[in-house]
């Protein structure tokens, strides 16, 4: 992604959570992408640390990150949470 733009809720979250810009950058790089309540979740789990593992530096610092992205691609928020599991709905 060449620009992203983040909310102000965004950056609080972030610095509240140690996240950093380029952490945000490789998520939406490399993460799993999941439509979920409006919103879509970007978000690198297991599947992606198996995937990714030879490849990608450090990737296992992401495990369990998710950025929130509005509609506008604005980054609404980021979290971390190595539990979560979503069922894709058919």
């Amino acid at each position: 992604m060449n620009h992203i733009i983040y909310t102000d809720h965004a950056l609080l979250r972030m610095a509240q959570r140690g996240v950093s810009y380029a952490q945000v950058e490789r998520v939406l790089q490399y993460g799993r992408k999941i439509y979920h309540r409006g919103a879509l979740i970007f978000l690198v789990g297991k599947r992606e640390i198996r995937r990714l593992a030879g490849f990608v530096n450090d990737i296992h610092e992401l495990e369990g990150l998710h950025v929130v992205v509005n509609s506008e691609c604005v980054v609404i928020t980021t979290y971390r949470n190595r539990a979560t599991v979503f069922r894709v709905r058919s």
